[in-house]
């Protein structure tokens, strides 16, 4: 029973893409406990569910949110297993466990555009437009 749930899980977090509203594409590095690593990470949403898969060296992580749910799925390819979390308790234990004081980001527009809920997104701000 577990493995046809687990195969069910699989084969549609797999479908999920195809479907996708919005696909975002990043890379990440970071070293820390005297490492260094480097990560791709696909996120695909539609509606209110989230599949983010992240690939490390040879681990692929897949994390599907459900919104409507409060439930968190995550599958770790190495490991051949998935886990379900309440993301009530979840988001309380990784307050407690992750120091963001330290964490930076930054966003780079790539100057497309794309049609997103029937309307399109401007590549750049319309005062940059004006002076191109």
């Amino acid at each position: 029973m577990k493995r046809l749930i687990l195969a069910a899980f699989l084969l549609v977090g797999l479908a999920a893409p195809s479907f996708a509203d919005v696909t975002v594409k990043s890379l990440a590095g970071g070293k820390g406990m005297g490492m260094s690593t480097n990560m791709t990470t696909i996120t695909y949403i539609k509606g209110n569910k989230m599949r983010t898969d992240t690939v490390t060296g040879d681990t692929t992580r897949t994390m599907i949110f459900d919104v409507d749910a409060q439930r968190l799925y995550s599958f770790d390819s190495k490991k051949k297993e998935a886990d379900a979390w309440d993301m009530q308790a979840f988001g309380a234990s990784m307050v407690s466990a992750v120091d963001t004081s330290e964490m930076k980001a930054s966003v780079k527009a790539n100057g497309q555009t794309k049609m997103i809920a029937g309307k399109r997104s401007p590549g750049r701000p319309p005062s940059a437009a004006k002076r191109a």
